[in-house]
């Protein structure tokens, strides 16, 4: 369990992956955050871990898109 952040702003708060997949382990799951513009070139994606039901959790990133409108 973690919060998001995008370019500092929290953008999704205790996102659970198990929780968003049905339980399901080992399973890919997709979150779309629109309206989001660089600053100074760069977008930073910050993931803060947070005390879930079994303890302090991991946060990881497995793959980005970025899509230019």
């Amino acid at each position: 369990m973690f919060h998001i952040y995008v370019n500092g702003s929290l953008v999704w708060s205790r996102f659970d992956i198990l929780y968003q997949t049905g339980g399901q382990m080992h399973k890919a799951y997709i979150a779309e955050f629109n309206n989001v513009s660089p600053v100074s070139g760069q977008i930073t994606i910050t993931l803060d871990p947070q005390s879930g039901n079994y303890g302090w959790n991991s946060a990881s990133l497995c793959g980005i898109e970025i899509v230019k409108p």
